[in-house]
């Protein structure tokens, strides 16, 4: 019994050691430290696949595929973590030497490279973050709305009217302001969008083995609205109206 009791904690130390080396072998951060950027990429990549808007994620993968240097990806990773985060200074700095070592910055982005008023306000809250502002406008100025209401039905307080001027004046305010901030980031606030990271080919139909269809060059930067996907292509629909097909790896998507 002594014995099997030695050789049973033996076996649990060594298993437990083993099992620290491997979690420790596989923590991304530890990875990238190290050099092993493979790995870091692989661990952050399972990480976006179960929580696309992690920005933090986004931010290191952008950071591992520029060592690796696949500038165009890590680009694009910049552009998601920055939409993600925008008031970030890390995400916020990687921004610009990113696009200028792809060669490329997405049109609706540029402009927060080096940022006007517009864009500086606008960097204060990520576009989901505007859009819940919008949503809070609606509800103050609703607030407003009731208060004239039980007003009119004979409730007298003195408060009512003056409270109801101001829930207004606010709700007006934070509504311009959230719907500035959001058009300024223009079709990356869709949680469709994408950013085409590579030049590549738009197809009219999904598939290469038809040489009859119609194909237009696909710029590296390019943003557009992922619609439908089929078969490992994804139908893209562009600011102007123009629309069609490229293959799922030469796009990332900002939010999915």
């Amino acid at each position: 019994l002594p014995f099997a009791a030695v050789l049973m904690f033996s076996v649990a130390a060594v298993t437990t050691a083993w099992a620290q080396e491997k979690s420790k072998a596989a923590d991304p951060l530890t990875a990238y430290s190290q050099g092993d950027f493979a790995t870091a990429e692989k661990s952050w990549r399972e990480t976006l696949t179960a929580a696309p808007t992690d920005w933090i994620a986004r931010h290191n993968l952008s950071l591992t595929l520029a060592q690796q240097d696949r500038a165009g990806e890590a680009a694009a990773q910049a552009a998601a973590a920055f939409v993600q985060s925008p008031r970030n200074p890390s995400v916020h700095w990687h921004l610009g030497p990113a696009f200028q070592k792809a060669g490329f910055s997405p049109a609706p982005l540029a402009s927060f490279v080096q940022p006007g008023p517009v864009q500086e306000s606008a960097a204060y809250a990520s576009p989901a973050e505007w859009q819940r502002a919008l949503v809070l406008a609606a509800v103050l100025m609703a607030v407003a709305f009731a208060l004239w209401l039980l007003r009119a039905y004979g409730w007298k307080s003195a408060l009512v009217h003056p409270s109801a001027i101001t829930l207004l004046t606010l709700s007006v305010l934070l509504a311009v302001a959230a719907f500035l901030g959001q058009r300024a980031y223009g079709l990356t606030a869709d949680a469709r969008a994408v950013i085409a990271w590579r030049t590549g080919t738009l197809r009219s139909i999904p598939t290469e083995a038809d040489t009859t269809q119609k194909t237009t060059a696909l710029p590296a930067g390019s943003v557009a609205l992922a619609e439908k996907t089929f078969l490992g292509w994804i139908r893209l629909t562009f600011e102007n109206g123009q629309t069609g097909w490229v293959r799922k790896e030469d796009v990332v998507p900002l939010w999915r």
